[in-house]
């Protein structure tokens, strides 16, 4: 479950607040997103970037409310572009109006996550993995809703 969240936030569900967004709320990312972009970073600094396929992008993190968090994935099976049989279901919440942690609760695999958020427009959100480590990505979410 970590690596389809990295695919979305990872392919989802990372931020200095700039002076045009709310102040990081966490209500600034209630809505529904799409990954446009993963950047890898290895431990030289050199970025290499990915668009995902319009298939893949057909692929939906909601953060809802109540605190609860749901992702809908996409993947080609050959010229076909097929949703994941299964919907992922966590809880997020804001840590210092900079971390976003998503909670595992349905019990798929993959456990909790943490990610950095980088930028938040209102309308893109921009996510480092949050293990920190010296080979990371980061992931530029729209909102589509």
């Amino acid at each position: 479950m970590k690596k389809i969240i990295l695919l979305f936030i990872a392919t989802l569900f990372l931020t200095a607040c700039s002076s045009d967004d709310d102040g990081g709320s966490s209500n600034s990312i209630i809505g529904t997103w799409k990954i446009t972009e993963r950047d890898y970073i290895d431990e030289n600094g050199v970025r290499t970037t990915e668009t995902p396929s319009e298939c893949r992008q057909n692929s939906r993190s909601t953060f809802n409310e109540d605190g609860t968090y749901i992702e809908t994935y996409f993947y080609e099976v050959g010229n076909d572009c097929i949703q994941d049989d299964e919907i992922y279901s966590s809880n997020w919440e804001i840590i210092n109006d900079n971390i976003l942690k998503i909670t595992n609760v349905d019990g798929n695999e993959g456990g909790d996550s943490d990610y950095l958020i980088i930028e938040n427009t209102g309308n893109t959100l921009r996510i480092k993995d949050g293990e920190l480590s010296e080979n990371y990505y980061e992931v530029l979410l729209e909102r589509v809703n």
